[in-house]
């Protein structure tokens, strides 16, 4: 398929799905397609804190299995999540798959990484009888109905956050020849967004924002070298107008 051709059905595609609004509209890890896009009442840090504390008083009662009891039937947990942890019931993992702890420990503690009006990345770690443990979960939240929700739990090893969190990870096209009412005195990224194409971003560029070639080459980003219908992955922050570019990764055509 020649470039042209990709402009054209990139170009279709953002008219025809509508435009992506920056800000509060911005992008996470939702796995749920009933995102409201309301700001949720209370703190995330707070309600994913409560959850597990809520969860660590049923797992500590030896007469009792928390992956059975009704807290993982919870609305606070996508069904998603809710899957997830019965599925890793059945296939015999040893590891909590909600405190992602081998042990249950004594405490938890929680630790924000990055929140905005609706999406949030908590880190949620254990501590025993020998003090801090080296497992954590990296929770991720949406707002759901004026709620926050759970909508994946992932279990890492070590106490360190990711060396890097980003509030926009997508992948798309960049595109510059864009219709009202994008300006097209910016770069912006075509992406798909809960299985609806033609969401975009406008993308913001300084002199810490790296680029990375297919060979691997890594260098600050040179808008002018860009070319439409470029496949790439941006990752960067969401603002109130558009994405402080921290990386770009260009992918090679399917």
């Amino acid at each position: 398929m020649n470039r042209k051709v990709i402009i054209s059905l990139v170009i279709l595609a953002v008219v025809g799905a509508g435009l992506y609004i920056a800000g509060k509209g911005a992008p996470g890890t939702n796995t749920d397609t009933n995102i409201s896009p309301s700001v949720a009442t209370g703190d995330p840090l707070e309600a994913t804190l409560t959850f597990y504390q809520e969860y660590l008083a049923i797992a500590q009662d030896p007469s009792v299995d928390p992956i059975a009891s009704s807290l993982v039937q919870d609305s606070r947990l996508s069904k998603q999540v809710q899957s997830y942890i019965k599925e890793a019931r059945s296939n015999g993992v040893t590891v909590d798959p909600v405190l992602c702890q081998s042990e249950i420990p004594e405490k938890v503690r929680a630790k924000e990484i990055f929140a905005n009006d609706t999406q949030a990345k908590v880190q949620v770690l254990g501590r025993g009888s020998t003090g801090k443990t080296p497992e954590q979960a990296m929770v991720t939240l949406a707002v759901v109905d004026g709620q926050w929700q759970i909508q994946e739990i992932a279990c890492l090893l070590g106490e360190s956050a990711p060396e890097r969190e980003f509030t926009f990870d997508r992948e798309g096209f960049l595109l510059k020849s864009v219709p009202p009412p994008l300006n097209p005195d910016y770069w912006h990224l075509v992406f798909e967004e809960n299985g609806e194409k033609g969401h975009t971003a406008p993308l913001f560029f300084d002199g810490n924002s790296t680029c990375i070639a297919l060979d691997g080459t890594e260098s600050v980003c040179d808008e002018s070298t860009f070319t439409d219908a470029t496949k790439a992955r941006v990752q960067g922050n969401m603002t109130e107008v558009g994405v402080e570019v921290v990386r770009v990764t260009f992918l090679p055509k399917e």
